[in-house]
């Protein structure tokens, strides 16, 4: 059963209800002053010199502390900030933002559509609010993701929404952020591939047809194939052989039709009964099954068959069908919320984190649900079972390539302190991790040897077929011409992943913060700026991304 999206909601409002205090009367009377401040990225990607993006990256804070600042309230979210220099894309959907140093202050953007060369979906209507009184200082945000697509689908999210709330009470200081996710797709293969520069049609038919079948895609080939009247290949018989083998059967049926067709009636009683017969040895019929049978079933047979001349562009498509759109990686219902509340005791006090993901797919590897309650070994072994499928499924194109991503799940940092007479509860969460991390020499070399190969891309050349346009074409042409540091050029163009890629999904923290009035009130660092369009970046990873980029370039160069 889908995890419902309205967990993130109950819990900022069971939070909300719970430390705001009573709803009628006068407000309870101050303990001590406080501050909060959260935010939350639903995805945030970092691909080098060629990409930087931010997807629903908000701000939220209330305080009432003197030490900090006159008791206000903001709220504010980067719907998207996407940079890209090399592409010649700088957008920023217009951040929203509202703020309050007494009466409730209101902001709101409408449904917005996005669409430039490496991103395109939209955004649903957002609304947010904030408000200073007798009760505290509070900001609330609501809002969320019809469908987002990114660098031609390498990354894909649909169905998210967002509830958020900063709140400063006199008795405490809280906050909630939580969200709900329908769908990720975080690693497209063919878009993946070709912004490696190894895109699908540059590789050996085996090569493809081993990608086809390490990603449990057969079913839908022989579904194109009996469109195609040719027969069911079982897991073992998928090869350059059995295929190749189709279509000499598909051709000796379209010669014996040929020898039908010319000697009419009398063929059986002609020489031509040889060609007849060798057919029906191929087909498997009884050997003494008569001519004129074998050639009822030949004509039979031959009404399903096309032309032997497009047979073999038609079964290579279909090849190359199947594969697009295929997910390497791709997580179904992720639900998160992250809670802080600071009393003016640590025992009172709270920094808490839940989670789920329903399912998670891994190429044909289908993982059930994984939430926060699963143990350190229980997690361990679902990360061992992904990057174990995803390294088999790409160690098949190259064993330079079984390692090149790196996972990360459920990364949690929670804590509840004293610190300068103020009680700080701190929670700081991300969901998935996904680094890509190519090493350039070796891709290079991989590139060099496909070139020799004979590729899925010379067989359709040979058989008068165009190739399929490749899902970063446009972006690939936008970079043509541009600086080519650090990227490694190819074909006039440059390859648009050579930097790598590194990929978090809802990332979420929020701070808290109290002291007792009795005591003075001493500034707490607030949380930085993340996703906004003066410089808002991923609060949680951002810097490993950087970090894991750089070292792992360096160490696989140093061997």
């Amino acid at each position: 059963m889908r995890l419902s999206r309205l967990v993130p909601a109950v819990a900022a409002g069971a939070l909300f209800a719970a430390t705001v205090g009573p709803a009628a009367g006068a407000a309870p009377a101050p303990t001590g002053v406080g501050s909060t401040a959260g935010t939350l990225t639903v995805l945030g990607l970092d691909a080098g010199g060629l990409l930087s993006l931010d997807l629903l990256a908000d701000r939220g804070d209330a305080n009432t502390n003197p030490a900090i600042g006159q008791p206000s309230a903001a709220a504010e979210l980067a719907a998207l900030v996407v940079e890209s220099a090399a592409a010649g894309v700088s957008q920023t959907v217009p951040v929203v933002s509202t703020s309050s140093t007494g009466e409730k202050s209101t902001a709101s953007q409408a449904l917005t559509p996005i669409d430039n060369p490496v991103v395109s979906g939209s955004l649903l209507p957002i609304d947010l609010s904030a408000l200073v009184g007798a009760d505290g200082a509070v900001s609330e945000l609501s809002g969320g993701l019809a469908d987002l697509d990114i660098l031609s689908g390498i990354l894909a999210v649909s169905g998210t929404t967002l509830d958020l709330s900063s709140n400063a009470a006199p008795t405490n200081a809280n906050g909630a952020r939580g969200l709900s996710v329908d769908a990720v797709t975080v690693l497209d293969l063919e878009s993946l591939l070709s912004g490696l520069g190894i895109p699908l049609t540059s590789l050996p038919l085996d090569t493809v047809l081993d990608l086809v079948n390490g990603l449990g895609l057969l079913g839908e080939l022989n579904t194109a194939f009996e469109t195609l009247g040719l027969p069911a290949l079982a897991p073992e018989d998928l090869s350059v052989e059995a295929i190749g083998a189709l279509i000499d059967e598909a051709g000796a049926l379209e010669t014996a039709a040929a020898v039908i067709d010319e000697g009419g009636d009398g063929v059986c009683e002609s020489e031509a009964s040889t060609v007849i017969t060798t057919v029906g040895t191929t087909l498997g019929l009884p050997a003494e099954t008569s001519c004129d049978a074998i050639a009822t079933e030949v004509e039979t047979l031959i009404e399903s068959i096309p032309a032997v001349s497009t047979l073999l562009g038609d079964t290579l498509e279909a090849v190359l069908d199947v594969l697009d759109g295929a997910a390497l990686l791709s997580v179904d219902g992720i639900t998160v919320s992250v809670v802080t509340k600071a009393t003016d005791q640590v025992a009172t006090s709270v920094a808490d984190v839940t989670a789920a993901l329903e399912g998670l797919q891994v190429g044909p590897l289908a993982i059930p649900s994984v939430d926060l309650t699963a143990t350190v070994a229980q997690l361990t072994a679902v990360l061992d079972q992904i990057e174990s499928t995803l390294g088999g499924i790409l160690g098949g194109i190259d064993p330079s390539l079984a390692d090149l991503i790196d996972i990360g799940l459920f990364e949690e940092e929670t804590s509840v302190t004293q610190s300068s007479g103020a009680t700080v509860a701190d929670a700081a969460f991300t969901a998935l991790r996904v680094d890509v991390l190519p090493n350039v020499a070796e891709l290079q070399s991989l590139i060099t040897d496909l070139a020799q190969l004979e590729s899925i891309g010379d067989l359709l050349a040979d058989a008068g077929i165009d190739l399929p346009a490749g899902p970063l074409d446009e972006l690939t042409a936008l970079l043509d011409g541009v600086p080519t540091a650090g990227l490694i050029p190819v074909l006039g163009g440059v390859l648009p992943l050579s930097e790598g890629v590194g990929v978090r999904v809802a990332s979420l923290s929020q701070r808290s913060t109290f002291a007792p009035v009795a005591s003075t009130a001493t500034p707490v660092p607030a949380l930085p700026n993340t996703g906004s369009n003066d410089g808002m970046m991923l609060l949680f990873g951002a810097v490993a991304v950087v970090g894991a980029l750089g070292a792992r370039r360096w160490m696989r160069t140093e061997r």
